[in-house]
């Protein structure tokens, strides 16, 4: 017996989306919860020791990526730029690409927030050509994202809604597209 065409996969409900939820919240918890934020912190720093006593190169890179945001919530952007770049250093040796655009997409981040907005369109537009070879519609809406930031930070504000714009119909089309590959799967 075949499956009903209007059984549609929950696109809410993949494990990758629910772990990003069940993460995002309790960022949102430590972040509210001042005390907690340091005890997030020691834990990246136990998880990074862990990773590199097991000689996991990725999960370092992982770990460090974190690291940051301390710094970057008080305003202090050097440590920022060197655990960004080192991760996105090991990224590269590593070979892995989609961690490597995400990571240059923080880097940039990272690089607009600091005041040098060449440095960041250049992260940018390295992690757009990596998304865009590979057709992740996902990584692309994070580089029009870091666009958008990095156009609002330059007080560019047509550019930063338009970017944001264009990052929003992505998202849809990506989106609809996943709706319309399930559903024709589920037939």
């Amino acid at each position: 017996m075949g499956r009903s065409d209007d059984r549609q996969a929950d696109p809410t409900s993949s494990p990758g989306v629910i772990t990003a939820t069940v993460l995002s919240g309790v960022i949102a918890v430590a972040v509210a919860a001042a005390e907690w934020v340091e005890g997030a912190f020691r834990l990246f720093e136990e998880s990074l020791e862990l990773f590199r006593r097991a000689g996991n190169e990725a999960g370092v890179a992982r770990a460090v990526w974190m690291m940051p945001l301390r710094d970057m919530v008080a305003g202090r952007w050097e440590g920022p730029l060197a655990k960004a770049g080192e991760s996105v250093a090991t990224w590269r040796r590593t070979g892995e690409r989609f961690r490597l655009g995400d990571g240059l997409v923080w880097l940039a981040v990272v690089y607009g927030r600091a005041g040098r907005p060449a440095d960041a369109r250049a992260a940018l537009e390295e992690a757009m050509e990596l998304f865009g070879e590979a057709n992740n519609p996902m990584g692309m809406l994070s580089v029009l994202l870091g666009q958008s930031y990095l156009a609002r930070w330059e007080g560019r504000y047509q550019d930063a809604v338009r970017l944001a714009g264009a990052a929003a119909s992505l998202r849809d089309r990506a989106w609809r597209q996943g709706r319309a590959t399930g559903a024709d799967a589920a037939g």
